[in-house]
C-alpha cells in the first residue's frame, strides 16, 4: 500500500471517528479505490459502512438512483453526476458523509472530455454538499490515485460536527469587479442575482458610480459601495481582490486583528508594496490559495497591489470594524448580515477551461465574450442572459462587466464557510 495514501487513510478515519460519523463511496473512475484504501486500515469498519462501484451509467442509476436523463443532458463525467452520486450515497445506505467520483482516468479522452478531468462531490447528511472540478496530470494510475487524495480532503473538511452556522447559506448572491484606481467608480461593476437550478440568473448589474452617493472619484465611489453591500442582508458577495497576505507577512495573531490594524501600517498603496517587497527581498510570495486557484499574480504585484491595498483598507476594514458584514472563512457567518467571499474571476475560467483573451476592444473580443455567456449558461453556472443586460455585457470592452457576473458565479460556489485549517483563518481562501 501506497505509504502517504495509507497514512492520509488513517487520518480521515481517525477524523469521522471524532465526529462520530460513517463514510459511504460512490466510485465510477477510481474503481473502489478509496473505499479500498480506507478499509487497508485496520478498523476502519466502525466508519465504512460501504462502497459503491459504478462504473456504467446503469450501475450510477441502478445502485445509488442517478437519473438516466443526466447523462445524455450533462455526460457522466460532470458535476451534476458526481453530486447526484453522493447524494444516491446517502439515500442508499446509513452514512453521514458520502463521495462520489467520475471523471476520465485516461488514456485518452471519453465523451469527449480529456483524460485526467474528474468531478468529486461530497455530501454531508442534513447538511452541505462540496464539489470540486479537478484537473490532474499524469498516467491512469497517478490520476486515479490524485482522485483518492482529493476525496479524502473533501471528506475530512465535511467530518467535524455541524455546526448551526455552516448551514442554509442565501439563495441571493452578488459579485463586484472591484477597483483601486483614482477613477474607481467607471471600472467597479456590480452583479446581484439569485442561485436557480438553471444557475445564477443575473437580475441586476450596475457601475459603482450609479449607486446611491457615488461618483467616479475612489473617494466616493467605495464607500458608497461599502453602504451599498452592507445594506444586502442575507447574501453571497464576492469581491476578487486578495483578502490577505502571505502568512509569513502578518504579524497579528488573526486574520481581524490584521485587517484592523492593515491601514493604520500602510497608509498608501505604494508603501504597502514597499512594505511587502523589504520583508520578501522582493520576491513575489503567493499565499497558498494563490497557488490552489492558479490566481494569476501576488497580493502585492505590480498590477494588483493598488486593489489589494483599496480593498483591504478601504472595504473590508470598515465592513469588518463596524460588524456589518462576515468575511468567510475567517469569520463565521451570522444570519441577516452578508456573507462576503473572496473570489478570482480567472481562477473559475481556468477551471471551466474557458480561460482565453476577452478584454478589448473589437469584434474578435465581443465574440470571445458572448462565447463565455454562451458556455456559462450551457454548464448551468450562469442562467441564459438576454436582451439589455447581455448587451451592456459584451459591449463593456474591459470585460469589468462580465468579471462582475463571473464573481457572481464564483459566490454562488460558496458551499463552505468554514476554514479548512490555519492556513485559511490568516491568508483567507479564493472561491471558484
Amino acid at each position: 500500500m501506497d505509504a502517504e495514501l495509507y497514512a492520509r487513510a488513517a487520518e480521515v478515519l481517525e477524523a469521522c471517528r471524532r465526529a462520530g460519523v460513517m463514510i459511504a463511496t460512490v466510485e465510477s473512475c477510481t474503481g473502489g479505490l478509496v473505499a479500498a484504501t480506507l478499509t487497508e486500515v485496520a478498523g476502519s469498519s466502525d466508519v465504512v459502512d460501504r462502497g459503491f462501484v459504478t462504473y456504467t451509467n446503469e450501475a450510477k442509476n441502478e445502485l445509488v438512483g442517478v437519473p438516466l436523463a443526466l447523462f445524455p443532458a450533462v455526460g457522466a463525467v460532470s458535476e451534476e453526476v458526481a453530486r447526484a452520486m453522493a447524494a444516491g450515497g446517502l439515500a442508499h445506505s446509513r452514512a453521514d458523509i458520502a463521495v462520489g467520483i467520475t471523471g476520465v482516468a485516461g488514456p485518452g479522452q471519453s465523451e469527449n472530455k480529456p483524460a485526467g478531468l474528474v468531478h468529486i462531490a461530497a455530501a454531508r447528511r442534513g447538511g452541505q454538499t462540496f464539489h470540486e472540478r479537478c484537473r490532474f496530470d499524469g498516467d491512469r494510475s497517478a490520476v486515479r490515485r490524485a482522485s483518492v487524495l482529493k476525496a479524502f480532503e473533501m471528506i475530512q473538511s465535511l467530518a467535524r460536527p455541524v455546526r448551526k452556522h455552516s448551514t442554509a447559506l442565501p439563495d441571493r448572491v452578488a459579485g463586484i469587479d472591484f477597483s483601486g484606481a483614482r477613477d474607481a467608480g467607471k471600472f467597479i461593476w456590480i452583479a446581484e442575482g439569485t442561485r436557480t437550478a438553471a444557475g445564477v440568473r443575473i437580475d441586476r448589474l450596475t457601475r459603482a458610480d450609479a449607486l446611491p452617493g457615488g461618483g467616479i472619484a475612489k473617494e466616493e465611489a467605495l464607500p458608497a459601495l461599502v453602504e451599498h453591500v452592507a445594506g444586502l442582508g442575507d447574501c453571497i458577495v464576492g469581491f476578487d481582490f486578495p483578502f490577505s497576505l502571505p502568512r509569513t507577512l502578518i504579524r497579528q495573531r488573526s486574520w481581524t486583528a490584521f485587517v484592523r490594524a492593515f491601514a493604520a501600517a500602510h497608509p498608501d498603496a505604494d508603501s504597502f508594496r514597499d512594505a511587502a517587497r523589504a520583508v520578501t527581498g522582493g520576491k513575489e510570495l503567493k499565499r497558498r490559495t494563490d497557488t490552489d486557484a492558479k490566481a494569476p499574480w501576488c497580493a502585492y504585484n505590480l498590477k494588483l497591489y493598488r486593489q489589494t491595498w483599496a480593498g483591504i483598507s478601504q472595504v473590508l476594514q470598515p465592513l469588518v470594524a463596524a460588524n456589518r458584514a462576515r468575511v468567510v472563512p475567517m469569520q463565521k457567518t451570522v444570519p441577516g448580515k452578508p456573507v462576503i467571499a473572496e473570489i478570482c474571476p480567472a481562477s473559475l475560467l481556468k477551471r471551466e477551461e474557458l480561460y482565453k483573451p476577452y478584454k478589448g476592444r473589437g469584434d474578435a473580443l465581443r465574440k470571445a465574450r458572448a462565447r463565455i455567456l454562451n458556455e456559462l449558461a450551457r454548464r448551468r453556472i450562469v442562467a441564459p442572459i438576454r436582451g439589455r443586460l447581455r448587451e451592456t455585457i459584451l459591449d463593456n470592452a474591459g470585460g469589468d462587466a462580465l468579471d462582475a457576473v463571473l464573481a457572481a458565479a464564483g459566490a454562488a460556489r460558496v458551499d463552505n464557510p468554514l476554514p479548512r485549517d490555519a492556513t485559511d483563518r490568516i491568508e483567507a481562501r479564493i472561491y471558484f
